[in-house]
């Protein structure tokens, strides 16, 4: 798969820009706060609806300007897909795909998969559980649109159950309650379910990255299911959608007094040891780092196995973090495929490629 232009209106420090992208390396250029990583921001929010750095999609508007506009032409095997998302100053966004709007806006990121590499990618051992949960999810819906799917319903369920919470408290409805509840259960499973599965078949292949740029391979998952406890063998009870429905009825009181749900997929903690200690506490920081490479690999490599066509591959400002030897295992383990490169320092680059100079919303 590779996207053969994008174009911004009003994007973050863009008040418009067009550019027509080489199928192989493309390499953005410029000193920091010029809008390198604005541009693969772009990108990425085309597949998954969302920024990677966490923000929200009024601060993805221009200042001055009344919306953000991204258009990317991808094509594949399967043919071409224009995807255009428009963001409002107010009022709801607007997603189209080859000009109609989808049936679920979580279809685009199976059908337009893009692996990003980040600088702060080491969160992904540092941090706190949902960077965890995320890479699963996001793994398990560039695979899958069911995934995908389950993944929407259980955050439009939890959303609903929420507003309830929110807005009566001790009063909220258990009528109503207990069809959210139905809900999260269901799609709770789901997502669960799929999480294991993409665990499973990850940990061999992040344990193979990880061995040949760290070192030791010893490297498991440790899946605590929130109320459900640890899953032990990445395998989920057999009850699973009735024990979510038993302990959200049962967390009701706590969760009215809270005002938010407190049982469900949304509470897990992934965790990751290596050589049997958790690696967020016992791993070094450049452990931490190699093992976070690692996982971006095998991220890689399992939707390239398994698509006739390998994803698109965002790599923002990395290579400066990396020493040479750690730089040019990532270009090693790479396919051939389309790739998207910010840096401020060409030279620590280990490829080449068409090169863009980003300066003052500029791109040339």
């Amino acid at each position: 798969m590779r996207l053969e232009w994008l174009e911004l209106g009003g994007f973050r420090s863009y008040e418009a820009l067009h550019l027509d992208l080489d199928p192989g390396n493309n390499i953005f250029v410029g000193d920091n706060g010029e809008g390198k990583t604005n541009i693969v921001e772009a990108v990425a929010y085309l597949s998954r609806l969302r920024s990677f750095r966490g923000a929200p999609d009024n601060a993805l508007i221009r200042a001055g300007s009344d919306s953000a506009v991204i258009r990317g032409e991808f094509t594949a095997h399967a043919g071409s897909h224009l995807v255009e998302v428009e963001l409002p100053s107010s009022g709801r966004r607007r997603v189209r795909w080859n000009g109609k709007q989808p049936k679920r806006f979580s279809d685009l990121a199976s059908e337009v998969p893009v692996i990003t590499f980040l600088p702060d990618d080491v969160g992904l051992l540092k941090g706190g559980p949902a960077n965890r949960r995320d890479y699963l999810d996001d793994l398990a819906a560039a695979l899958s649109p069911v995934a995908a799917g389950a993944q929407a319903d259980l955050t439009k369920a939890l959303k609903q159950r929420n507003a309830l919470l929110r807005n009566f408290g001790r009063e909220a409805p258990e009528d109503d309650l207990a069809v959210w509840e139905a809900q999260i259960a269901a799609s709770g499973k789901a997502v669960l379910d799929a999480r294991l599965q993409i665990a499973k078949d990850a940990q061999p292949v992040i344990a193979a990255f990880y061995g040949e740029i760290g070192g030791n391979d010893d490297i498991s998952w440790a899946y605590q299911a929130g109320r459900l406890g640890d899953i032990a063998g990445l395998e989920a009870p057999s009850d699973t959608e009735d024990r979510y429905r038993d302990l959200l009825a049962a967390a009701r009181r706590l969760d009215m007094d809270r005002k938010m749900t407190t049982i469900g997929p949304h509470r897990d903690d992934p965790g990751m040891t290596l050589a049997g200690l958790d690696a967020r506490t016992h791993a070094s920081q450049g452990e931490q780092r190699t093992l976070a490479l690692a996982m971006r690999l095998a991220s890689f490599e399992l939707v390239a196995s398994r698509r006739p066509d390998p994803p698109l591959v965002l790599l923002d400002d990395v290579f400066s973090e990396l020493d040479p030897s750690r730089a040019r295992s990532v270009v090693d383990h790479l396919p051939d495929a389309q790739t998207m490169i910010t840096t401020a320092r060409p030279e620590d680059l280990p490829v080449a490629g068409r090169t863009w100079t980003v300066a003052q919303g500029v791109a040339e």
